[in-house]
């Protein structure tokens, strides 16, 4: 169903992006890329707690299978004038150096732990899943959008940070338009 989906909006789309949990422990992964092959576009991607056992052996073997998936950790990069970084799970929770902050602006920030203490991190029930130190990146750089998953169903989609917009993307498909510095769901 969610496959469907994705492929379906994905035919409206440049490229694709995954805040994390795109494969189900390391399983399962091959059958879901197979299927998006169809779409011949980017898909860019950031590890989540599904995938961080062993993620960059993991993507190796994903990237030499499926040459369009591109890990957005280590490679960020700019489309019309747009520039996307990207913070895998085990960053966010590691102390490891999170993306510079040289990157121009309008600037989308991808990580798969939301920042703490926003409704995009809230869980069903209430418990805030989000990360501080990814919280702290977001107040200091302030980037124009914020993309992160984790909290499969959290209890709002969309948060604000000052100036960032926070948007949970996890098990949901989305489209947005990039319009100088407007970004429209």
């Amino acid at each position: 169903m969610f496959t469907s989906k994705l492929i379906e909006q994905g035919k409206k789309a440049d490229f694709l992006v995954a805040a994390g949990d795109f494969t189900h422990f390391g399983r399962f992964w091959k059958e879901f890329l197979t299927r998006l092959t169809i779409l011949e576009l980017p898909l860019w991607v950031v590890s989540g707690n599904h995938e961080a056992c062993n993620y960059k052996n993991l993507m190796k073997k994903i990237s030499l299978e499926f040459p369009f998936v591109h890990d957005l950790e280590s490679q960020p990069f700019s489309m019309n004038g747009v520039s996307f970084i990207g913070c895998s799970y085990m960053d966010s929770e590691d102390g490891v150096p999170f993306p510079s902050s040289s990157y121009g602006k309008p600037l989308v920030f991808v990580t798969h732990t939301p920042p703490s203490g926003c409704e995009a991190a809230m869980t069903e029930n209430g418990k805030d899943g989000g990360s501080d130190r990814v919280r702290t990146f977001v107040e200091q750089i302030q980037p124009d959008l914020v993309l992160c998953g984790h909290i499969h169903k959290p209890l709002q989609r969309e948060s604000r940070i000052r100036k960032s917009r926070i948007t949970n993307i996890a098990c949901e498909c989305r489209l947005f338009q990039f319009q100088s510095r407007v970004f429209l769901p």
